[in-house]
């Protein structure tokens, strides 16, 4: 994926390649340079928010495998004839969840 794919479609006219037509950066016309600023905080914004969606989804994630774990743990230990006490304490499920598995 290209850093202009990030972008929306009226910033993606090559605008990380404008400084490559001018020897540095102040150099740039000031209307093409107010372009690429805004054009680089988006990129960068979006590749933010990309970044902390992957982290939600990643904690989302942990969140759920351990909840699973937790509902194996307490379906095994009820099969063995646990009290519903003790499940409880060793998982953190409810009596009612442990009732319905």
């Amino acid at each position: 994926m290209k850093a202009n794919d990030l972008l929306p479609k009226e910033f993606q006219a090559n605008l990380f390649e404008i400084l490559d037509e001018y020897p540095d950066y102040y150099s740039v016309p000031r209307e093409k340079r107010d372009l690429y600023d805004l054009a680089l905080k988006r990129y960068r914004d979006t590749l933010c928010t990309i970044d902390g969606m992957k982290e939600m989804g990643q904690e989302e994630g942990i969140r759920i495998g351990e909840k699973l774990a937790e509902v194996r743990a307490a379906r095994v230990l009820k099969s063995l004839g646990i009290s519903y006490e003790t499940i409880q304490a060793a998982t953190g499920l409810s009596a009612e969840d442990i009732e319905r598995l």
